[in-house]
């Protein structure tokens, strides 16, 4: 699943945080991101 911090999804989230937590919650979100396509990739190297 890819999450796309896009213009409005930015506006919808700063009525609940604040810009500092927003960063936060979207470095998080990448370094999931990071962490799943490296697992996805050690599991099709497996398959090989």
């Amino acid at each position: 699943m890819q999450v796309v911090f896009n213009e409005a999804l930015i506006e919808h989230l700063l009525g609940f945080y604040s810009p500092a937590q927003i960063l936060d919650i979207a470095k998080r979100i990448d370094r999931f991101q990071d962490s799943q396509m490296a697992l996805e990739a050690s599991q099709l190297a497996e398959e090989y």
